[in-house]
């Protein structure tokens, strides 16, 4: 469903990220999303997503993919300041992540606001360096579809700014190739020629000269997580393939916000139904995580096709599979026949079914209660008796075993 819904939160999570290179074996750290990047050591060019498909056996195959979801962990479960359980000790590509109250200057450490949409750049209140802001494009969609931008990673040079040029470890000014100041406790991006007074961006290929361990690049994945987004990473998170132990007084608290993220919404996500947006199991999770009233299932019901009602009849859809047994439609009564969300007391409705075809449906049922079984081993249909023998519930008295 389309229905993104209201921003109830805005996570962000530090990440710091390196790759080992296949020909020297170097760790070149990355300073931001890259899907390319120059080895430090001998030059070679190296594939990110190809280096984590082949460094990581299960696991985090990558940072965001596969049964991991760092943003469903972070969002869910940690606190500000507490780690993810990433792939920093993979050998080839480790990658750090950790929940953090915002993105800070990557200079002095002073707290920077969230960007607004469009931002470029983040002024620090504290040491004026200028703080580059990427928004998403092609290669961070590729890494993560969901991140609304990144703090720190992707600074685009302003009119007045020039890229520094690197020779080693030796930076010069951009203008007039006078070494730039600073040393490396200065993790400035944006610095100012004492000669010619011009400014300067040190680029990837200066912050990789001067500062060669990967602890010291960091970045900021900044997420706006919407109720919508929420209930999605609550459902892939509570999943038996999801391979997190939380205990039971978290689990109760995620089960209890997540209770209040249905309710909240429920009209929008009718509304969406109705208009015949939604897959089936969309549409099953919501119906079975809603107490629908009558006119909702309506609603509900009047947006399905022949093939949506034919996957909701083998799940556990109650409020639909009760719509279903009035039906003037032979093949939904049957259905809902063998649907297993409904009672004894709807079944022994279908079972009178004037449908030879819906009694056969309600005949197989265990749930039906033995007098209604005794009523259908004498009925004119020869299938609906074929059913009663076959249900499992049957138990025959001495002369229907002799009279077979």
């Amino acid at each position: 469903m389309r229905y993104r819904g209201a921003v109830s939160e805005v996570v962000t999570l530090e990440l710091k990220v390196s790759v080992r290179c296949n020909a020297c074996s170097v760790l070149t750290p990355m300073v931001g999303i890259r899907s390319l990047v120059s080895c430090r050591g001998c030059a070679e060019r190296i594939d990110f997503p190809a280096r984590v498909k082949d460094s990581r056996d299960g696991g985090v195959r990558y940072p965001f993919g596969g049964y991991y979801d760092a943003l469903a962990e972070a969002t869910l479960v940690l606190k500000d300041g507490e780690d993810c359980h990433d792939a920093r000790d993979s050998h080839g590509s480790p990658t750090a992540l950790r929940r953090v109250a915002g993105p800070v200057c990557l200079s002095c450490e002073r707290q920077l606001p969230i960007p607004t949409t469009g931002t470029a750049t983040l002024r620090c209140g504290g040491c004026g360096d200028a703080v580059g802001v990427r928004w998403p494009d092609d290669e961070t969609r590729s890494w993560d579809p969901r991140i609304t931008c990144i703090v720190g990673d992707g600074l685009h040079s302003q009119p007045d700014t020039r890229e520094a040029r690197t020779q080693g470890t030796v930076i010069s000014c951009g203008q007039c190739g006078a070494p730039l100041s600073g040393d490396q406790t200065d993790r400035r991006r944006a610095r100012t020629c004492t000669h010619c007074s011009a400014v300067n961006v040190l680029g990837d290929a200066a912050i990789l000269a001067l500062f060669p361990q990967p602890q010291w690049h960091r970045s900021y994945l900044v997420y706006e997580v919407t109720d919508a987004v929420r209930r999605t990473l609550y459902k892939r998170f509570t999943s038996k393939g999801s391979h997190y132990s939380i205990d039971d007084d978290r689990m109760a608290e995620l089960e209890a916000a997540q209770a209040r993220a249905l309710v909240e919404h429920r009209g929008e996500a009718i509304a969406e139904i109705a208009r015949g947006e939604g897959s089936p199991e969309e549409i099953e999770r919501f119906a079975t995580d809603h107490a629908l009233t009558a006119d909702e299932a309506a609603a509900i019901d009047s947006a399905l096709d022949d093939d949506q009602r034919e996957g909701l009849a083998k799940t556990a859809v109650a409020p639909l599979a009760h719509r279903w047994i009035t039906s003037p439609n032979v093949e939904t009564r049957v259905r809902a026949a063998k649907n297993p969300a409904l009672g004894a007391d709807a079944l022994v409705t279908l079972a009178a079914d004037p449908e030879a075809a819906v009694r056969v449906a309600a005949a197989g049922r265990p749930e039906l209660p033995k007098e209604v079984l005794a009523t259908l081993r004498k009925d004119a249909s020869s299938d609906v008796v074929s059913a009663v023998k076959r249900n499992p519930s049957y138990k025959p008295g001495f002369f229907e075993k002799l009279l077979g």
